[in-house]
Order: structure tokens, then sequence, then C-alpha cells
């Protein structure tokens, strides 16, 4: 049989993702969230700012796409039409409520200057990233989107929420 060589990140994923490593030592698990402090990480916060940008705007993007794909469909039903524009108001409440208050709280917290400014600032936008994630698990309407029925290939709500819990992470334990 002939001797594979594994790079250290590849042979790293297998043993992240399988428990599993082939060159011979096993990364030290991680330490308990509950036992042990977690230092703010700007870097990461810095990345997940910009990927917040991107996942809010695509989700934009599909609650559009979705919204027309329901209106097409019920475009041969003129008297529905009313009701249908109505409705489609409340996939518009989604990304309004995921509003750009996150992204400029992310902004202060990278600017700001000093420990104590950061430990108040980065309260905020635990709150907010909490208040979003909330609102994206429990209303009926943002719970349903990904995946509906018009318009299969709609992901809006699971990559808002992966998003927030890299967020929420990156925030460490800085206050």
């Amino acid at each position: 049989m002939p001797r594979i060589e594994l790079e250290p990140e590849v042979d790293s994923w297998v043993d992240e993702v399988f428990g599993v490593t082939a060159l011979g030592k096993r990364a030290p698990p991680d330490p308990d969230p509950e036992t042990s402090e977690r230092p703010v990480s700007l870097v990461r916060l810095g990345k997940a700012r910009i990927e917040w940008i991107a996942v809010r705007r695509a989700a934009a993007r599909d609650i559009s796409l979705l919204k027309d794909a329901i209106r097409q469909k019920y475009a041969a039903f003129p008297g529905v039409s009313n009701r249908v524009e109505s409705a489609l108001g409340k996939l518009d409440t989604v990304i309004e409520t995921l509003n750009e208050n996150l992204q400029d709280q992310l902004d202060e917290l990278l600017n700001a200057d000093g420990t104590e400014a950061r430990k108040r600032i980065a309260a905020k936008v635990r709150v907010t990233a909490s208040k979003f994630d909330s609102y994206a698990a429990s209303d009926s309407v943002a719970a349903s989107i990904d995946g509906t029925a018009y318009l299969p290939s709609t992901r809006v709500i699971g990559p808002v929420r992966a998003k927030l819990a890299d967020i929420l992470s990156a925030l460490g334990a800085i206050d």
C-alpha cells in the first residue's frame, strides 16, 4: 500500500470533523466555554462584520426573489393580488427587523479605544445579535422562509443565524 502524505491542515480538518488523526497527535480539546474566559477576537469580529453585511444583502436579495416568485404564481388570479401584495409586506418586515444596527455597532466596537469602551459596546452588540437571533428563530414568517416551495433555493434564516452565532462567539468573554 503506498504511503500517503497528509498536510497538517488536511489532518486538522479530518480530526476536527471526524475525530481521527493520521499524524499521531490530537489537538487538545477546546476549553469549556463555561469555565474559561475567551478573549474577544477583533480579527474574527472584523471578518464577521464584513460577512454579516454580505449575509444581510443576500437575505434581502433572496427575499426579493421569493416575493417575485409568489407574485408570478398569483399573477393569474387578479382577485387575490391585493391580498398577496399585502401579505408580501411580512417578508419585508424580516429584512427591516434585521436592520443595519448590528453592522453599525460592530463598526463602533472595532473602532473603540480601550477595554472599557469595548466592553460597553460589546454588550450592545451582544444584545442586538441575540435579539436578531431570537427573532429569526421565533417569528413564524422568518422561520419558514428557507427552502419554501415557491423558491426552494431560498436561504435566508439559516445563514443569518449562523453568522449571528459567529458574532456572538467572537465576542468571547469581553464583558
